[in-house]
């Protein structure tokens, strides 16, 4: 069943004359069954002259016209994931559970008005059971009044601003706790389609990653001399001579 509704505006009268003036709107125009005729004839939708947009799974991907595409994607992706070392392979211990994962495709649209296709591997995270998968979870995210303030500092006292984005940001922080993950669709090694990946690395949208992380940037920072603030956990502080560095 499809129920709808045609709403017809009219633009000739203002609401707060509405009492006084009268106009009666123009009649929208109807088209039914018999109405069409050779110069109204409706041409069917080709999907192949419309623009792809991004695929749900994995198996769209490979069915568009991007194809080729989203496959460089997906095996940069796997690039990055091998080069840090996220998992081993390994047999399911017995009583464990293996977590299942999904591919996700997104289009970037770069400064140039370019576009990139990114595909980024995620762990299905709604699968971890609490104190088994994962213990605590929360991590800091800035507050909007620390980033107006910082940005109002660059503008009055002239300081040089820098934006960056970290890329794989999840994948630098080990694990604490024994997780096993099902082979990537699609990327399955051959020979060893029976064995699963124990993460040692965190991965995306497991439900501690976004703690791991943060661990492993404050750790970074303090490390480095920065001073984290007391009422900001995800703003620091560095001084440099006669100058100074907020991070």
């Amino acid at each position: 069943m499809i129920r709808s509704r045609d709403v017809v505006f009219n633009e000739k009268v203002m609401y707060k004359d509405r009492n006084t003036q009268v106009s009666e709107p123009e009649e929208p125009e109807y088209f039914g069954p018999n109405d069409v005729s050779e110069n109204r004839v409706l041409e069917p939708v080709n999907q192949n002259d419309e623009e792809q947009g991004e695929p749900e799974c994995y198996d769209e991907a490979y069915q568009g016209k991007d194809a080729s595409k989203w496959e460089l994607a997906m095996k940069d992706e796997m690039k990055s994931l091998i080069s840090n070392q996220t998992w081993e392979l390994a047999k399911l211990p017995e009583g464990k559970k293996a977590l299942q994962n999904k591919w996700v495709f997104r289009i970037k649209e770069e400064h140039d008005g370019s576009k990139r296709y990114k595909a980024r591997l995620v762990v299905k995270g709604f699968q971890q059971i609490e104190g088994i998968d994962y213990s605590e979870i929360f991590s800091p995210v800035v507050k909007l009044t620390t980033i107006r303030l910082v940005l109002s500092i660059v503008a009055a006292k002239g300081l040089y601003l820098e934006q960056l984005d970290e890329k794989t940001a999840f994948l630098h922080r080990d694990l604490e706790e024994e997780i096993y993950m099902q082979q990537p669709e699609g990327f399955a090694e051959d020979g060893k389609e029976e064995l699963v990946c124990r993460l040692t690395k965190s991965l995306y949208s497991l439900k501690q990653a976004s703690r791991q992380w943060y661990k492993k940037f404050d750790g970074f920072m303090q490390g480095n001399g920065y001073l984290r603030c007391n009422a900001d956990h995800c703003c620091y502080f560095k001084k440099v001579k006669s100058s100074f560095i907020i991070g």
